[in-house]
C-alpha cells in the first residue's frame, strides 16, 4: 500500500509539475532574453565607444600639449641661439622717435613752407610789408628748417634701421659676415657700409659686433671676436718668429740677401719684356751680377770694395730697367717712347761692361798672391837648380 501511494504521490506531482510548464509561455521568455542581450550588447558597444573617444581626446589633447610645448621649447633654444650667435637690440633705438619725427616734420613743413614764402614773397612786392619780411624770416623760415630737419632725421633714422633688417636677412644667424657680401645685396659701397654699421654698434642695434683690423669682416658676437684676436695673434707671433728665422745675423748675409733681391727683380722684368734683344742684355747683367754675389758671399772681406756697387749702381740701374719695362707695356709707341728705350739698351750695354770690370777687379788680389807665389816658387827652385835651363846646364858639365 505504501508503494501505491508513494507512485500515486509521483505521478501526482509530475502532473502539477507539466501544467506550471504548460501553463509559462517559453516563446516570450526567450525574446525577453534575445531583447535584453542585444540591449546589453549596444550598452556595452556604446559605453566602449565613449571610452575610446575619451582615450583619443585625452590623447590628441596629451600631443597638442606635447608639440606646444616641443615648439615654445624650440622658439626659446633658437632665440636663444640666436641671442648667441647675433646678440641684437630687441627695442631698436629710434623706432618710435623717429615715427613721430617724420609725422610732426612733414606737417610743419606743410604748414610752414606756404607760410614762408607768402610773406616772403608780399614783403617783396608789396611796399610797407616790412613787418611781412621780417615775420617770415625771424619766425616761419626758423620753424620751417627745424621742421624740415626733423622730417630728414626721422628719415635718415627709418632708412638705418631699414637697413639694418636687411643685414640681418642676410646675416642668417652667422657669427661672422664678409662686408663686400653685405655692399653687394644692399646696392652701397663697402665704405658705406662700414660707416653704416659703426653708428649702429655705437647705438647698440649690434651689441656685441666688430669690424675686423682690415675692416673686411662684420663679427657678430664676442666669442668669435674673441677667436679672431687670438688667431691674429698667434698669426703675428709666427711672422715674428719667421722674420727672426730669416733675418740676417752678419753684416755680409744682409748684403746677400739684398742683392739677390735685386737679382729676382731683374728676372722678373726679363720676363715681362718682350724684345730678344733687350732679354740677352738683361740675361748678362743678371749672370754677373749674380756672380758678383757669390764671390763676395765666399769671401766677406770684398764687402767693402761693392759698397758704391750696392748702394748706386744697382738701384739706378734697376730703375732704368723698370722703366723700360714701363716703356715697353705701352701698346703704341711714339718716337719718345723709342727713344727712350733705345737710350737705355745702350745705356745696359755700358753697365755690363762696368760690372764685368768689376767681377774682374774683385780676382786682383787673388792674382797678385798667386803671380808673387809663381815668382818665389821660381826663385827657390832656380837657386835650388831645379829650373829647366839650371837642369839642362848641370847634365851638359856631368857628360862632359
Amino acid at each position: 500500500m505504501d508503494s501505491k501511494n508513494h507512485s500515486s504521490w509521483e505521478n501526482d506531482v509530475n502532473d502539477l509539475v507539466k501544467g506550471i510548464m504548460a501553463s509559462i509561455d517559453l516563446t516570450d521568455i526567450k525574446k525577453n532574453i534575445n531583447t535584453t542581450l542585444k540591449d546589453l550588447d549596444v550598452v556595452i558597444e556604446t559605453q566602449t565607444n565613449n571610452v575610446l573617444n575619451q582615450t583619443n581626446n585625452i590623447k590628441n589633447q596629451t600631443n597638442a600639449i606635447k608639440n606646444q610645448l616641443d615648439h615654445s621649447a624650440r622658439r626659446v633654444i633658437n632665440r636663444a641661439e640666436k641671442q648667441e650667435i647675433v646678440p641684437v637690440s630687441r627695442k631698436l633705438p629710434g623706432n618710435t622717435a623717429s615715427i613721430l619725427a617724420i609725422i610732426f616734420g612733414s606737417i610743419g613743413t606743410v604748414t610752414f613752407t606756404p607760410l614762408f614764402l607768402t610773406l616772403f614773397i608780399l614783403a617783396l612786392t608789396i611796399s610797407g610789408w616790412d613787418w611781412a619780411l621780417g615775420i617770415s624770416v625771424g619766425i616761419f623760415l626758423p620753424l620751417l628748417l627745424i621742421s624740415a630737419g626733423r622730417l630728414l632725421h626721422g628719415i635718415g633714422v627709418r632708412g638705418r634701421i631699414s637697413r639694418f633688417k636687411g643685414y640681418l636677412r642676410l646675416i642668417r644667424n652667422r657669427s661672422f659676415c664678409k662686408i663686400r657680401e653685405l655692399a653687394d645685396a644692399m646696392g652701397k659701397t663697402e665704405q658705406f657700409v662700414i660707416k653704416d654699421l659703426k653708428k649702429m654698434m655705437n647705438r647698440r642695434m649690434f651689441l656685441e659686433a666688430h669690424i675686423d683690423r682690415e675692416q673686411e669682416y662684420l663679427i657678430l658676437n664676442h666669442k668669435t671676436y674673441d677667436q679672431y684676436l687670438l688667431s691674429e695673434q698667434q698669426k703675428q707671433q709666427r711672422i715674428e718668429q719667421e722674420s727672426k728665422e730669416t733675418t740676417p745675423k752678419s753684416e755680409i748675409e744682409q748684403v746677400i740677401v739684398k742683392g739677390r733681391g735685386y737679382i729676382r727683380q731683374m728676372k722678373a722684368a726679363n720676363e715681362a719684356i718682350k724684345g730678344e734683344e733687350i732679354s740677352q742684355k738683361l740675361s748678362r747683367l743678371e749672370l754677373v751680377t749674380t756672380k758678383i754675389f757669390a764671390y763676395v758671399e765666399k769671401n766677406p772681406e770684398k764687402l767693402t770694395e761693392i759698397r758704391k756697387f750696392m748702394d748706386y749702381y744697382l738701384p739706378t740701374t734697376l730703375k732704368l730697367i723698370n722703366a723700360y719695362q714701363e716703356f715697353d707695356s705701352h701698346s703704341f709707341e711714339g718716337d719718345t717712347l723709342v727713344n727712350a728705350k733705345a737710350e737705355i739698351a745702350q745705356t745696359l750695354d755700358t753697365i755690363n761692361i762696368a760690372f764685368e770690370n768689376l767681377f774682374d777687379s774683385l780676382f786682383e788680389d787673388a792674382a797678385m798672391d798667386i803671380s808673387t807665389d809663381i815668382s818665389v816658387l821660381q826663385a827657390v827652385l832656380a837657386r835650388e837648380g831645379l829650373t829647366d835651363s839650371e837642369f839642362k846646364a848641370e847634365m851638359n858639365k856631368t857628360l862632359e
